[in-house]
């Protein structure tokens, strides 16, 4: 069975349903021609904004997991060999790196305590 296009529901014999569906694909505002052309502005529509959220919301689970990530290696250092204390030094290091990264490109500080 095929999934119908939007095409269907905007000419559906049912008022209620084609009203519905046109008032959802519709802008919900329309910015004068003129903002751009005489002013410069750019104002982001809804389809700008929301890959915005998406990178922000994924950067800031990747954010997330190298936290319990940081929070798990510490646990293994404090019960590690000194030998495996070295390994998982680079490796928290790298996690460091990371966080730090991240932390730039969502545009937030990272206090370290100590």
């Amino acid at each position: 069975m095929d999934v119908p296009d939007h095409m269907y529901f905007i000419n559906h014999p049912n008022s209620d349903i084609n009203k519905i569906v046109i008032d959802m694909i519709s802008p919900e505002h329309l910015l004068s021609y003129n903002w751009w052309e005489k002013h410069k502005i750019h104002v982001p529509d809804e389809i700008e904004l929301l890959k915005i959220c998406i990178v922000s919301y994924v950067l800031a689970l990747k954010m997330n997991k190298v936290e319990k990530m940081l929070v798990e290696n510490r646990n293994e250092m404090a019960k590690s060999t000194i030998d495996e204390a070295m390994t998982l030094q680079i490796k928290e290091k790298k996690l460091l790196n990371l966080r730090k990264n991240l932390a730039f490109k969502l545009g937030r500080r990272v206090i370290v305590k100590y």
